[in-house]
């Protein structure tokens, strides 16, 4: 593999941790009494706090502070949580209202294409183009680019990734249960949809472990490498910061991939129903044998005591992409690495609060 130029904001994850300590709001509840709840007026939920702009203007000022990288180029910058790339809000469906969080946490007013004219002129930016994306209930690094020649570049080098192997996103999630790994791990597995009726409606994602090439060449399966570290550990609770790299998050692979290893994201209500206990050891069910719709609660009291919350569904998905890797995206045919630990608060505090920093 090429050699890496790396923009590197900490040196490794304790020093990171260490930072983020000191940056933690204040006002956490942690000590606060028992009657603290999601719906208490004690005090504002972390978790309630997500949007809070007012204006576009105020939206644009708060992208400006989270530019992570600007070469004029590039421009990288940390997504909030709950922002849509295109489109400010989503519509919901009433019989799939249990499994979303709009109706508790509210959503933003507004969406980076509002902003990316108004961020150019910010930057001195000829132009700010849409380039590499991130899922609207995920938070962390994306990429801007400033014209057509830099927008080529950045695509040309993820389209390298498959082939070198380099699962070019990084990922970090706060997890129920944790992957039983000894160190990092890698490995090549699949991932496929299925769908759990006869119309084709209710598509749900799989990973599968053993395919062909021919499943590949029909595109039957989707090929991804992948990593995966546990990061830090609260046994006593059984939850986990794991770190999960990969070529690709088509069909929700990060969330489906974690779920594969006995474990689920918080605030993932989807996955979280796959995820059972029999004789208090957690085991995957197969997505055919799931009630989706069922009014199931995943999450231990100890867990949603800590959190304040009275259901996984109240906690925004715990996925924040902390890390890009543009494959020989330099001259010099080296990696461009773009990292920050610039952490969202309500991520810093659900950290702090399972005591996993």
């Amino acid at each position: 593999m090429a050699g890496k130029s790396v923009l590197r904001v900490s040196q490794c994850f304790r020093h990171e941790i260490r930072t983020l300590k000191t940056v933690v709001n204040k006002d956490s509840p942690a000590n606060k009494t028992e009657e603290t709840n999601f719906f208490s007026a004690n005090f504002k939920h972390p978790y309630k706090r997500l949007f809070p702009w007012k204006s576009l203007t105020a939206f644009v000022d708060d992208l400006e502070k989270n530019v992570v990288y600007n070469d004029k180029a590039i421009v990288a910058i940390n997504k909030p949580w709950g922002v849509g790339i295109h489109k400010a809000q989503v519509f919901v469906d009433k019989k799939r209202s249990n499994l979303l969080l709009s109706d508790v946490i509210g959503s933003s007013k507004y969406c980076i294409a509002d902003a990316v004219d108004i961020l150019a002129e910010r930057l001195k930016c000829r132009e700010l183009r849409i380039t590499k994306s991130i899922d609207r209930h995920m938070s962390g690094v994306m990429l801007l680019t400033t014209g057509d020649e830099a927008e080529k570049r950045v695509k040309k080098s993820l389209t390298r990734a498959i082939p070198l192997k380099i699962p070019y996103s990084t990922y970090w999630c706060i997890t129920k249960g944790y992957p039983l790994i000894n160190g990092p791990t890698e490995e090549k597995v699949a991932v496929k949809q299925v769908y759990l009726d006869e119309n084709a409606t209710h598509a749900e994602s799989q990973i599968v472990m053993q395919f062909t090439k021919k499943q590949i060449k029909k595109q039957i399966v989707k090929p991804v490498h992948c990593s995966m570290d546990v990061k830090s550990l609260n046994k006593q609770i059984s939850s986990a910061l794991v770190e999960v790299s990969s070529t690709t998050n088509k069909y929700n692979f990060v969330r489906t991939y974690v779920s594969s290893k006995t474990s689920f994201i918080l605030g993932d209500t989807r996955m979280a129903a796959r995820i059972k206990q029999v004789l208090g050891v957690p085991i995957q069910v197969s997505p055919y044998n799931v009630g989706y719709y069922d009014d199931y609660e995943p999450l231990p009291k100890v867990i949603r005591d800590k959190l304040f919350v009275l259901h996984n569904r109240q906690i925004p998905l715990m996925i924040h992409r902390h890390k890009l890797t543009l494959p020989m995206y330099n001259r010099d045919k080296s990696d461009l690495i773009i990292e920050t630990n610039q952490l969202p608060h309500h991520f810093l505090w659900t950290l702090q609060q399972l005591q996993l920093m």
